[in-house]
């Protein structure tokens, strides 16, 4: 199944430690309010376990064969 795409909505909550530091805690509310059907959202929402394998490639890989064929100088 895909990931979901839509957007989350998510507060924070502004703290200070005992030592007087600021830190900021996640709320409670975080989540998608309208995940799109049929993703890993959608089925967690319907208490499923979900398995999405994810990949983490940006390489405009049809821009390489133009690259490599122009000529780099400094």
């Amino acid at each position: 199944m895909p990931q979901n795409v839509a957007p989350y909505q998510e507060r924070f909550d502004r703290r200070v430690n005992p030592r007087g530091r600021t830190y900021f805690w996640t709320g409670l509310d975080y989540g998608c309010p309208e995940p799109h059907p049929e993703t890993d959202e959608h089925f967690l929402r319907d208490g499923y376990v979900t398995v999405t394998p994810l990949q983490f490639d940006l390489t405009d890989h049809r821009a390489l064969p133009a690259l490599e064929k122009r000529e780099w100088s400094l």
